[in-house]
C-alpha cells in the first residue's frame, strides 16, 4: 500500500515538496496462509500487433540485461583513450559488438504471477514469530506513437521547423521478492525485519521518421533508431521496534538501509538523412567529432546510491484513557551517498592514408550491415572503415553525499469534539557535499553546504 501525505506535520521530513510517500508492505498474519495468482493482459494497441525488437541477452526476461551490454573488456579508460592514435582507435572499434539490427515480430500478451506464503510459529514463554514471503513477476509490452513538432517565430510569423513521428516499442519487466519477519516478545515488545528486493527493466526500441529544417530550402528527411535498455535494482531493509512502557509511554524506532542502482548500458543510436528525394538515405557519421547525435553513437551510465537511516519516536496519550490527545517527539538521521558515471562513445570515419581514403559507400549500408566487423578499422581493400571516438566529458561523472539530522515535537489534540489540531515544530540540519571535475579547466571542484531550518506547522481538521 502507498500512503501519500500532502500536509506537513512535524514528524515528516521537511523536504517533501508536495507529498511524502509511505510504503506499507504486507504484514505477517496470525494464521497460516498460501496464495498464488496468475494473470494475463491484452493491450489493444500492442498485443499481437507488429512489434520491433532486437537481439538482447539470455536473462532479459528476468530484468537482468546489464551484464550482456557492458562496456567491452580491453577498452581503455577515458584519459588513456584521449592519447591514442587514429590507427589505435580504429583497432579498438573492433571490440564493439555488431549488434545494431532490429527485427519485427508480434507482441505477446502481458503476463503476471504472484505467490505468497506465511505462518505464525509459537516460541517459548508465550512468544511467537510470524513470517511472510512474497514473490511477484510481471511483463508487459507497450506501444506509443508520438508526433513531435518544433516551431520557430520569424518575421513572417510562427512556422513549423521540424516534424518527427516516433514509434516507441517497450518491453517492461518487474521482478520482486519480499520477506518480512515479526517477533512478538511479550505484550510490550515487538520487533520486525522487513526486506524487499526489486528489479525493474525497460527495453525500448524507438524509430523516428520525419523532416527537419522545414523553414529553408535545404529541408531534409530523417529516419533514426534508438535501442535503449534501462535496469533498476532496489534493495531496502528495515529493522523496527515497538515498546510499551508504563504511564502510556510508547517508544518506536526504525533502522533502515537501501541500495539503489540504475544502469543504462549500451544505448545505441542510428541516424540516416536524405537531402533530396532523388538520392538515397545516408548514415550521419562525423569525421572525428561525435558530439552531435549521429549514427553509431553509444552511451553507458551507472548510478549507485546507498542510504542509511535511523528514526525514533516517543509518544504518550494525555488527558485520560478516553482521550485521543497525543504528545509526540523524536528524531531522525539519514545519510545518502551517490556515485554517477557515464561514458559516451561513437564511430567516426577513418582515413588511414589521408583525406578521402575513407570508403564513403559504407554510409549507404543499412543498420544491419554498416557496423559489421569487416567495416571497422582498416578494410581488406586498404580503404578506411570506422574508428572509435570518445565523447565523454570530465563533468559527466560525479559523487555526492548528504547528511540529515532532525528533531521534532508535536501534539495531536481534539478540541470541541469536532476539531482536530496537529501542531508542533521540526528542526533540521541538512549537509550536502558534491564533487565533480569542471569541464574546460579539468580542476576538481568540491561543494559543501549546510542548511539549518526551523519548521513550525499547524493543521486544523473539522468534521
Amino acid at each position: 500500500n502507498l500512503f501519500i501525505m500532502k500536509s506537513a506535520t512535524p514528524e515528516l521530513p521537511g523536504e517533501f515538496a508536495g507529498g511524502v510517500i509511505d510504503i506499507k508492505t504486507i504484514e505477517p498474519r496470525a494464521e497460516k496462509f498460501q496464495s498464488i495468482q496468475i494473470g494475463a493482459g491484452f493491450n489493444t494497441i500492442a498485443t499481437l500487433k507488429d512489434f520491433k525488437t532486437y537481439n538482447g541477452g539470455p536473462t532479459d526476461f528476468l530484468g537482468l540485461g546489464t551484464n550482456t551490454r557492458a562496456i567491452p573488456e580491453g577498452l581503455p579508460s577515458t584519459a588513456e583513450f584521449a592519447a591514442l592514435s587514429a590507427q589505435q582507435k580504429a583497432e579498438l572499434a573492433k571490440l564493439i559488438p555488431a549488434n545494431w539490427t532490429t527485427s519485427r515480430g508480434n507482441a505477446l500478451p502481458n503476463g503476471s504471477i504472484q505467490y505468497s506464503i506465511g505462518d505464525k510459529i509459537k516460541l517459548a514463554d508465550k512468544k511467537s514469530m510470524s513470517y511472510v514471503f512474497a514473490y511477484s513477476y510481471s511483463n508487459s509490452n507497450n506501444f506509443a506513437l508520438v508526433t513531435r513538432r518544433e516551431f520557430e517565430e520569424q518575421a513572417t510569423g510562427v512556422i513549423t521547423k521540424n516534424e518527427l513521428k516516433d514509434s516507441a516499442y517497450t518491453k517492461s519487466i518487474l521482478n520482486t521478492g519480499l520477506l518480512n519477519l515479526k517477533f512478538d516478545l511479550g505484550k510490550k515488545t515487538e520487533i520486525q525485519l522487513k526486506t524487499l528486493y526489486s528489479i525493474s527493466a525497460d527495453d525500448k526500441v524507438n524509430t523516428r521518421q520525419g523532416k527537419r529544417d522545414m523553414d529553408i530550402e535545404s529541408v531534409y528527411n530523417e529516419r533514426s533508431t534508438n535501442i535503449w535498455y534501462t535496469q533498476n535494482n532496489l534493495l531496502t531493509t528495515q529493522l523496527l521496534g515497538k515498546h510499551d512502557f508504563k504511564d502510556d509511554w510508547k517508544f518506536n524506532w526504525t533502522l533502515g538501509y537501501s541500495n539503489v542502482k540504475r544502469d543504462i548500458p549500451f544505448l545505441r543510436r542510428m541516424v540516416y538523412q536524405q537531402v533530396d528525394t532523388t538520392l538515397p538515405y545516408f548514415a550521419v557519421v562525423q569525421n572525428n567529432d561525435i558530439s552531435t547525435l549521429g549514427a553509431g553513437n553509444m552511451f553507458w551510465s551507472t548510478m549507485t546510491e546507498n542510504i542509511a537511516s535511523a528514526r525514533y519516536d516517543f509518544s504518550k496519550q494525555v488527558g485520560g484513557d478516553d482521550s485521543k490527545n497525543l504528545l509526540k517527539f523524536g528524531g531522525m538521521h539519514q545519510y545518502r551517498g551517490r556515485d554517477f558515471a557515464a561514458r559516451n562513445l561513437g564511430f567516426s570515419k577513418y582515413d588511414p592514408a589521408g583525406s578521402a581514403s575513407f570508403n564513403s559507400n559504407l554510409l549507404l549500408l543499412p543498420e544491419d550491415q554498416i557496423f559489421a566487423a569487416e567495416n571497422l578499422g582498416l578494410m581488406a581493400d586498404g580503404q578506411g572503415g570506422f574508428k572509435l571516438e570518445e565523447g565523454t566529458n570530465v563533468d559527466d561523472s560525479y559523487d555526492a553525499s548528504s547528511l540529515l539530522n532532525a528533531a521534532y515535537a508535536m501534539i495531536d489534540a481534539r478540541v470541541f469534539s469536532k476539531l482536530r489540531v496537529v501542531t508542533g515544530v521540526r528542526a533540521e540540519s541538512y549537509q550536502q557535499k558534491f564533487h565533480y571535475v569542471e569541464f574546460g579547466s579539468n580542476l576538481d571542484k568540491y561543494l559543501d553546504t549546510t542548511v539549518i531550518d526551523l519548521l513550525p506547522s499547524l493543521n486544523l481538521t473539522y468534521k
